[in-house]
C-alpha cells in the first residue's frame, strides 16, 4: 500500500514551515513515513504530542559551507537585479533592503550581457552537494521531498535540494504563501513539481518560473 512504501523528507528551513505544516498537524496526516528535517531549536517549539508522531533529523548538522553561502547571497541579488523591470517589489528590495550598491550596478552591467539567472543557475550547478547533505538523504532515503521554501535561497534548503536531485527523488516545491512566485526571485534549482495556492498563482509558476502547466497542481493554502 502508498504508507507502506511512501517515505516523505518534509523539509521546513524556517520556522514558519513548522508552524504550518508540523505544529498544525498536517505532516502527521501525510501517507507513509513522515521525517521533518529542521533546525533543532525550531522542533523544540512544536508540541510533543504533535513531534511524537514524526520522525526528525536536525538540519543543523548539515553545514552548508560559509563560502557557499556568500556565493548564494549574491545569487539572489542577481535574480533581484534581473527581475526589477518585472516588478515595483523587485525594484524596493534592491533600493530599501541595504544591499551593496557596488554590486547592484555590476549586475545591472552583467544583464547587458547576459541573464544573470541563467549565469548563477549555471553556476550552482557545478557544485555537488556537500557531504553532510548527501548524509540527510541517504539515512532518510525518501521516494519523494516535500520542499516548503520562501525561496531565499537559505543554504541549507539548497544542499539538502541538491542531494535530493542527485539521488533522483522527487522534490515537489511549496511557496510559502500566495505572492512568493511573485516577489522573492526565482528558484535557483527547480523543482520536479510545485503546489500553489490558486489560479493566479499556477498562472505566475507558468510565464514567472518556466514551468510546464502539467507541473503545477493547485493545492490550495495546505495548512488551511
Amino acid at each position: 500500500t502508498l504508507e507502506d512504501t511512501m517515505r516523505i523528507l518534509l523539509l521546513c528551513g524556517h520556522r514558519l514551515h513548522l508552524r504550518n505544516w508540523v505544529a498544525s498537524g498536517l505532516a502527521a496526516k501525510l501517507p507513509g513515513e513522515v521525517t521533518v528535517v529542521a533546525q533543532l531549536a525550531d522542533w523544540g517549539d512544536v508540541p510533543a504530542e504533535v513531534r511524537n508522531q514524526l520522525r526528525f533529523y536536525a538540519l543543523d548538522r548539515l553545514t552548508g559551507g560559509w563560502i557557499r553561502g556568500r556565493l548564494r547571497r549574491q545569487f539572489r541579488l542577481a535574480s533581484l537585479v534581473a527581475r526589477e523591470h518585472t516588478n515595483s517589489t523587485y525594484a524596493h528590495k534592491l533600493a530599501h533592503e541595504g544591499r551593496s550598491r557596488l554590486k547592484i550596478a555590476l549586475w545591472r552591467t552583467a544583464r547587458q550581457l547576459i541573464n544573470p539567472e541563467d549565469f548563477v543557475r549555471w553556476m550552482e550547478g557545478r557544485l555537488r552537494a556537500r557531504a553532510s547533505a548527501v548524509d540527510i538523504l541517504r539515512q532518510v532515503n525518501p521516494n519523494v521531498l516535500l520542499w516548503t521554501t520562501t525561496m531565499a535561497m537559505d543554504n541549507q534548503e539548497i544542499e539538502v535540494i541538491k542531494a535530493a536531485k542527485e539521488r533522483g527523488v522527487i522534490v515537489i516545491g511549496i511557496p510559502a504563501s500566495w505572492d512568493t512566485l511573485t516577489s522573492k526571485g526565482f528558484w535557483l534549482i527547480k523543482p520536479d513539481l510545485v503546489c500553489v495556492w490558486g489560479e493566479a498563482s499556477k498562472e505566475h509558476a507558468i510565464t514567472h518560473h518556466g514551468f510546464d502547466a502539467e507541473h503545477v497542481i493547485v493545492t490550495g493554502p495546505p495548512h488551511i
